[in-house]
């Protein structure tokens, strides 16, 4: 049955008891190297941390984009197929400007399947963001399809970037389509041919 001294049970190398108090109030509780006080691990809070993916959401671009649009402000929605869903609460946009639904590491990508027709044309998808709500932007990360012979160029690029998001009223994306010449991004309103994804890595 082992010995219970004061209330704490020692039995077999174990100690059980409901609550460890801190011996002095303002040090917290160490236990093998780890300091937890006052609802902190490490001094980090880890109340919402879960297991496993908790965020990812996908639009995919419903037509083709054969202009300079900058930003690409319509013409996606989320995937309707069968067993196609979101994680988690999902994206928010407004005139082509995403909004994040919580702060953390996110992972932001754009799948591009694009044509050219003849020699110098591209077709390209950018993502740019911002940390002060759109007042600068940065162009983080550009790829699409390029064609330096004769006759059609066709090509898949998947560009992304992770993101630290730490206000989501601040911290935003946009996509950007450029094309130089008669280029296309493939757009399909059924089946995925070019989209926008969005993962949430970790909090922070």
């Amino acid at each position: 049955s082992g010995v219970t001294i004061d209330g704490v049970k020692l039995k077999d190398n174990i100690v059980e008891t409901d609550t460890i108090n801190e011996k002095t109030s303002t040090s917290g509780v160490t236990i093998d190297g780890v300091l937890i006080k006052d609802g902190l691990v490490d001094g980090k809070d880890v109340s919402s941390l879960s297991a496993g993916l908790t965020e990812y959401d996908q639009w995919n671009i419903t037509s083709n984009i054969t202009s300079n649009t900058d930003p690409i402000t319509s013409g996606f929605a989320r995937p309707t197929g069968t067993l196609q869903t979101k994680l988690g609460t999902g994206m928010s946009h407004s005139s082509g400007i995403w909004t994040f639904p919580s702060t953390g590491i996110w992972k932001v990508g754009f799948q591009i399947k694009s044509l050219v027709n003849s020699d110098g044309e591209i077709a390209d998808g950018h993502i740019y963001a911002t940390d002060d709500n759109g007042s600068a932007w940065d162009e983080l990360a550009v790829g699409g399809t390029g064609e330096a012979g004769s006759g059609n160029g066709r090509g898949n690029a998947n560009i992304w970037v992770v993101l630290d998001i730490e206000d989501v009223s601040t911290d935003k994306v946009y996509f950007r389509a450029s094309f130089n010449g008669a280029g296309v991004i493939n757009g399909n309103a059924n089946a995925g041919l070019s989209w926008f994804w969005f993962q949430k890595l970790a909090e922070t």
